[in-house]
């Protein structure tokens, strides 16, 4: 018979070996084991507890992973195109038929603050994601865009609209777009712009080149001679070709015929439509088509108007003296200005029927907003041909009437509020400094209080010491330690 250790007999020809029933028969011959029912029914318990103990176990993992890479800004999606411009992995939300992904170049003095308000308001009403500048209202008009004047997109989105001033560079930012995003940018009459331009600079925001040209007309003495007063960095200019510039033409000093057509070729390819300053309704109208959008979203009200220099008199010498200066300009004008027309003619007859129906609608708005308003007070205004029946509030009129660096902090605020959510983090060479934000996972406590100082740093302060003398110390440490 077999021997165990702790064995004891269990009746005739049976013994119990470490709870398992072993029966052997009266000559000796082993059989196979026999398990008790309790055993069963454990085993089959314990089966459905590890199977279930997996199934936790990797739900918890997902959990687990979209927790971190909601933390870190989804990074295991966004940089590979946005860093290689591979934009084919850009996943596409469900279609409008509005079109809410736009970049418009603000061209200086050629009526683009009136325009950019009509983004902002756009913007602001859809939730979109807007490229803004992290202070003031500029995102680059000197040298090369590289992006380190701009808040970042919000997680898990690519920005959707811009219309800061920029000094155009296709190939740093169509990666930072959706590929349906449409390309807007405006022009206007060259020697009127330059004039615009002249005097504004001269006079509302200084420049130190323009400082010493005096006389009766400014502008005919620095129409004798540009050269003389020109800064040797054209970027740095506002009065030598800078439409041009703005449109990123890389050397306006240089007089190369054929690379301003290769120039002006390549715009008409990248951008969906260039409007004309002088028909700013038709060039508005124009817009809202191929945007899909409504009355409501196009109403304006004019801004940022100089009426300084429009008593200035002028001879068609200066005029010419201008053309020979800005030859660039009005190589580029003049080529949009055609292309303009024909894109209207192409649209028909009923283009200018909208055109003046849009003028009387505006004109109502503008009516009703030139009113002592309360903020109850709304405008109704009915369905037409080319557009639904909407309502505009006090609201409108307050957002259409801001100037543009106060309408700035409004975007900014709009921004920050949206940061709650984790925002989308870039690499340093797309965007510079990194930047502190509020997360719905890393929350800041509600005794500290985060302050933007001048540098563009990030710095956290506690409640018991807000006040000024605490912030200025703070800013200054910032300031030395940027230095």
């Amino acid at each position: 018979m077999l021997r165990a250790e702790k064995e004891t007999v269990a009746g005739s020809g049976c013994r119990w070996l470490h709870g398992q029933a072993r029966i052997h028969a009266m000559d000796g011959a082993q059989t196979l084991p026999r398990v008790s029912a309790l055993r069963v029914v454990t085993m089959k318990r314990f089966q459905r507890c590890k199977a279930v103990s997996f199934l936790a176990i990797f739900i918890c993992g997902i959990i687990a992973i979209n927790m971190y890479t909601d933390s870190v800004g989804y990074q295991f999606a966004r940089p590979s195109w946005l860093l290689a411009g591979n934009t084919t992995a850009w996943q596409h939300v469900v279609p409008n038929t509005n079109v809410r992904h736009v970049v418009f170049l603000k061209v200086h003095k050629a009526a683009s603050t009136t325009l950019m308000n009509i983004f902002v308001r756009y913007g602001l009403k859809m939730n979109l994601t807007m490229m803004i500048p992290s202070r003031k209202n500029i995102l680059n008009e000197h040298g090369h865009f590289n992006g380190r004047n701009v808040l970042p997109p919000m997680r898990n989105r690519t920005y959707d609209m811009m219309f800061n001033h920029v000094i155009f560079n296709k190939t740093f930012l169509k990666p930072l777009f959706p590929p349906d995003t449409k390309y807007i940018a405006i022009l206007r009459e060259p020697f009127d712009q330059t004039v615009s331009a002249f005097m504004y600079y001269k006079y509302v925001y200084p420049m130190p080149y323009l400082w010493t040209i005096n006389g009766e007309n400014p502008v005919t003495e620095y129409l004798k001679d540009p050269r003389k007063y020109e800064p040797p960095n054209a970027s740095t200019s506002f009065t030598n070709n800078r439409m041009s510039v703005d449109l990123g033409f890389p050397n306006v000093w240089s007089r190369n015929l054929s690379q301003a057509r290769d120039f002006i070729r390549d715009l008409e390819n990248t951008f969906h439509l260039i409007l004309i300053a002088e028909y700013f309704d038709e060039s508005i109208v124009l817009m809202k088509r191929l945007l899909k959008w409504e009355f409501q979203d196009i109403l304006y009200i004019s801004s940022n108007s100089l009426k300084k220099g429009h008593d200035l008199k002028f001879t068609p010498k200066d005029r010419e003296r201008h053309r020979r200066w800005a030859w660039l300009d009005h190589m580029l004008y003049d080529h949009f200005y055609q292309l303009f027309w024909d894109k209207i003619h192409a649209e028909g007859k009923s283009f200018f029927r909208e055109v003046q129906t849009y003028k009387e609608i505006r004109h109502m708005w503008q009516t009703f907003c030139s009113q002592n308003l309360n903020h109850t007070d709304t405008l109704k205004l009915e369905a037409t041909q080319w557009s639904s029946a909407f309502e505009v509030s006090s609201r409108d009129c307050n957002l259409a009437t801001t100037d543009e660096i106060p309408l700035m902090e409004k975007v900014r605020l709009n921004y920050y509020r949206k940061s709650k959510e984790r925002v989308m983090s870039l690499p340093d060479r797309l965007f510079g400094v990194s930047r502190v934000s509020k997360s719905k996972y890393h929350k800041t406590p509600r005794s500290h209080h985060l302050i933007e100082t001048k540098s563009g740093r990030w710095i956290k302060v506690s409640s018991s010491s807000m006040n000024k003398a605490s912030v200025k110390q703070n800013s200054h440490q910032d300031k030395r330690a940027t230095t």
